[in-house]
């Protein structure tokens, strides 16, 4: 019986900016500030601001350093963009289609944001009516103490299968082993406080020994749970959690709900041709995408 239930710039030569001193100064009338000039096109500040991402450096010598390592960036970048416009690069299909997918998703990205950004903060109340409704996290916070394999995913469906029938870490680490495929066994902690509530409540709720995965980015960590302690997480800490786990909730509510009423409403305008029909024609994110999966060709 089954039981287991996030552009590098590489080799560009350019003059070393360690020593370099750049005037950034506010401009009166709150100008964008002017940082440097590539063939006529300016530079400003707020670019340079924008190509660190938001890092910010411990001292003020770190600080320009990494300032000036980022002014480089868009240096090398917008000297190489030129050359490659001047060769006609932006004019072939293949850059027109990444372009407009790029344009697309950074449009698609901001939207989220504004939908995102629709919720009214969350109150104490609501804070204090979530821990009550959670105590697993709250007044009785659990600790989970883990038995864990770590992995690859298996290339091989059959291994996939195979694993997926077995009921104990020692089945898996045997059929591993058996198979020749390297794993990691260890033993792991899993703060309810660091967790989806609805992760934790499954697995107060789940029975001795049930095996589970956890998400590790391309790591497949499959899980049991060894023993549980309680310690208790409340006071004013515990308030602040509360209310940043119901924004988080609310900003994704919010986010579901836009998206969810925007293809509603555009799904009449899409036509999809034959073969490619949608599992479900409002657009929903959640559903399977195709309607009919085609089966693979006799001997692939």
């Amino acid at each position: 019986m089954k039981r287991w239930a996030s552009l590098a710039l590489t080799g560009v030569a350019c003059v070393a900016l360690a020593d370099c001193r750049l005037p950034w100064t506010p401009n009166a009338g709150g100008r964008p500030q002017v940082v440097a000039t590539v063939q006529g096109r300016q530079i400003t500040k707020e670019d340079v601001s924008a190509e660190m991402a938001g890092g910010l450096a411990s001292d003020a010598a770190h600080r320009q350093g990494a300032e000036a390592n980022a002014l480089r960036d868009i240096i090398a970048r917008d000297i190489m963009a030129s050359a490659a416009r001047a060769r006609g690069l932006d004019r072939t299909p293949a850059f027109r289609r990444e372009e407009v997918r790029i344009t697309d998703t950074l449009l698609a990205q901001a939207l989220q944001q504004k939908l995102a950004a629709t919720p009214p903060p969350t109150t104490r109340a609501e804070a204090l009516a979530f821990m009550g409704a959670h105590p697993d996290l709250f007044a009785a916070r659990k600790i989970f103490t883990l038995d864990q394999i770590r992995l690859a995913p298996p290339a091989d469906p059959a291994l996939l299968k195979a694993l997926s029938g077995l009921t104990s870490l020692d089945q898996i680490a045997a059929a591993l082993a058996q198979s020749k495929t390297p794993f990691q066994r260890d033993t792991a902690q899993l703060d309810a406080v660091d967790a989806a509530p609805a992760l934790v409540e499954a697995l107060a709720k789940a029975p001795p020994g049930q095996l589970f995965v956890l998400p590790q980015g391309a790591i497949l960590s499959i899980n049991q749970i060894k023993a549980t302690r309680i310690e208790p997480f409340a006071g004013e800490p515990a308030i602040a959690y509360a209310q940043k786990v119901l924004t988080t909730q609310a900003n994704r509510d919010a986010v579901q709900n836009g998206l969810k009423a925007l293809f509603a409403k555009a799904a009449k305008q899409v036509k999809v041709a034959k073969g490619y029909e949608l599992a479900n024609p409002t657009l929903d994110l959640n559903a399977p995408s195709r309607a009919n999966p085609a089966k693979p060709a006799s001997g692939s």
